[in-house]
């Protein structure tokens, strides 16, 4: 693809049908990459399904925070986001591995340390251009903390400077007045000016034109809730994610009738689209669609004898819980074994 500088990457990307994708050729890809059509195989939409099942199953926990990357509105084309999400992904275990010892939050709590455990994939669309959704598990007390995080890390990614309270609009500037003075209650949703942009002690003039979009990166925890509600979240965002499935996948239940994902599974597919000029591309390059940590892979759930309700074709108990109640019973058995 055409090697683009980042402004004007940033401009093409913003542009409502990101014609930028349309003004270069695809040559063909060595290795893994390769390119792709921005949808879900059903094998892929089984393999996510399981490594939610197997998250519960196994650890008695649930997804609760779910996080929208976009890629196109920091500049960063398909090759750039499918190679930095495995590096986030790296840098997020790290964050959220370590303990709390003599690290506390803003609030005073302390710091609790964590496995990182996560599903995510890509999608295409006329909105967001390319982005990501990734469902994780994060401890208590994360929500502000991981979010910080991972601002600032696709924002040093993307070359762009994070927001500050003092040069959160410079690409929009208004004239300066008395009354809004940067850091101020007023100020706060109003852009200063440029001469604040200027006086900005963190950042300075260079922040100008360069700033992180303040929706680049979206994530949405609710405040924790019952094993229930939790699970019927959980599943929730799974379908979400899951709406780029092929039309007509199917697979085939106990006896072997195929059945198709989007009964099976309740997905509100989104409608596929009709190429044409300036519109979403067919095919963008990536290595894969979807990923999964690996302890939620499939290497995991054969070393802990894990059996998927989807895979063995028993559609009844797909959604029905069944994983939280064979978690709380090995636990109860092992706690009298004790």
């Amino acid at each position: 693809m055409t090697i683009l500088d980042r402004s004007t990457r940033i401009l093409l990307n913003s542009l409502p049908d990101h014609s930028v994708y349309h003004e270069v050729e695809m040559p063909p890809m060595d290795g893994r990459l390769t390119w792709r059509e921005p949808g879900l195989s059903p094998q892929t939409a089984v393999k996510l399904y399981n490594a939610t099942s197997f998250l519960t199953w196994r650890y008695g926990l649930h997804f609760n925070a779910h996080l929208n990357i976009g890629f196109g509105t920091m500049g960063l084309d398909d090759r750039a986001a499918a190679a930095a999400m495995s590096r986030f992904n790296k840098e997020a275990k790290r964050y959220l591995a370590v303990a709390g010892a003599g690290r506390r939050l803003p609030d005073g709590r302390p710091r609790l340390g964590g496995a990182y455990h996560y599903v995510y994939v890509f999608e295409y669309g006329r909105q967001r251009g390319l982005h990501a959704h990734l469902l994780c598990v994060l401890p208590p007390g994360m929500k502000a903390a991981f979010a910080r995080f991972a601002h600032r890390w696709w924002a040093g990614e993307a070359d762009l400077i994070p927001s500050c309270s003092r040069c959160r609009y410079p690409e929009q500037p208004l004239a300066t007045h008395q009354s809004l003075r940067p850091g101020t209650g007023p100020a706060r949703d109003v852009c200063p000016g440029l001469e604040a942009v200027y006086r900005c002690t963190r950042h300075g003039a260079d922040s100008i034109g360069c700033k992180m979009p303040e929706d680049a990166v979206k994530l949405v925890q609710p405040r924790p809730v019952c094993p229930s509600k939790a699970h019927e979240l959980q599943y929730v965002w799974l379908r979400y994610i899951l709406k780029t499935t092929q039309p007509g996948s199917y697979w085939s239940d106990v006896d072997g009738t195929p059945r198709y994902l989007e009964e099976v599974l309740h997905l509100a597919l989104r409608p596929p689209r009709q190429p044409s000029e300036n519109a979403e591309p067919m095919r963008i390059c990536m290595p894969q669609m979807h990923g999964i940590s690996q302890s939620l892979g499939t290497k995991a759930q054969e070393a802990f004898g894990f059996k998927s309700r989807l895979t063995a074709g028993s559609f009844e108990l797909v959604y029905s819980g069944w994983e939280l109640k064979s978690f709380q019973m090995r636990d109860t058995i092992r706690t009298l074994q004790l």
